[in-house]
Parts: structure tokens; C-alpha cells; sequence
């Protein structure tokens, strides 16, 4: 690839520490399962962001958190050869392309998958469309999920 790295999928998931999960990420099906499950580890977005760390992934209009990552980097603005040669980084259905999906494109990078067992219900704020603060009840019920090692087999055994 030309101005990019090749870096391992995401760190032993196993073996992290339960994180405080504050935030989550708004991502429609089916890119949402593709990144909890380690499959895509890039998110292209229009505009870059100052988040990083531990994040929750959102899979939109279900209502509720299906994972965590941790979001370390985001890659950017991508030239079009950049786009084109990263599909690996992009998902299943990712291909070449003629275009990049937005004028100026970032890869918000994602990192240790963990998609939980038994997905977290949470109260979506009016408004909200690519961030959401969860609350203090959606956070410990992430945290002991991941705290007991309930997370789904395809996620453990990437």
C-alpha cells in the first residue's frame, strides 16, 4: 500500500482489562457486526474525530450497543489509490473503487474487537446520529459483560 501500514487485526481481546465504556458509535448493519466481529477495521467517515479509546459500536435503529473496540487513530484524509488498496481494511463487501464515498475521507481505525453475548439495550437521545453518551447502567452492564469474558466466539476467536 502506498502511504499506509500494514498493522496486526486488533490486540489480544481476552486479555484486556474492562474498560469504562463512555461513548458509542452509531454504525448501520451490517458494517456494525463486521468490525465487533473483526472483520472490518475500518470506518470511512466524512470527517475525522478527536475520540480515541475504548468505545462502544451501536448497530443503528436496533437500540442497542452489540460490541466494543478500541478507535486509536483515525487515517486521512484518503487519496483515491489509498481507498482502493485499504479494501482489506474495509470489509466483506468492500472492493476497488472509481471514487472515494466522500470528498474528503477518513478511516477511523478500530482496534480489539469484542462483540458482546447478549447485546445491551440503551436509550437513544434525540439527535443523536454518530455519537452517543451511554449511560451509567449501559457502561456496567458492558463492563461486566466484558469483565466475565461474555463475549460471542467469532469475536475470541479471531
Amino acid at each position: 500500500m502506498s502511504a499506509l501500514r500494514q498493522e496486526p487485526l486488533f490486540a489480544d481481546a481476552q486479555n484486556a482489562e474492562s474498560p469504562l465504556i463512555t461513548r458509542a458509535l452509531v454504525i448501520r448493519e451490517p458494517a456494525a457486526g463486521w468490525i465487533v466481529s473483526g472483520a472490518k477495521r475500518w470506518e470511512m467517515r466524512s470527517k475525522s474525530t478527536r475520540i480515541r479509546g475504548n468505545i462502544g459500536i451501536i448497530a443503528g435503529g436496533t437500540g442497542t450497543v452489540i460490541g466494543v473496540c478500541d478507535l486509536n487513530r483515525v487515517v486521512g484524509p484518503l487519496r483515491l489509490q489509498d481507498y482502493r488498496e485499504s479494501h482489506v481494511c474495509r470489509g466483506p463487501a468492500a472492493t476497488g473503487s472509481d471514487s472515494l464515498p466522500y470528498k474528503r475521507t477518513f478511516a477511523w481505525v478500530m482496534e480489539n474487537p469484542r462483540q458482546l453475548e447478549r447485546p445491551i439495550p440503551y436509550i437513544h437521545p434525540k439527535g443523536a446520529v454518530i455519537w452517543v453518551r451511554v449511560s451509567s447502567d449501559v457502561q456496567e452492564a458492558i463492563r461486566d459483560q466484558l469483565s466475565q469474558g461474555i463475549v460471542s466466539d467469532n469475536a475470541r476467536d479471531l
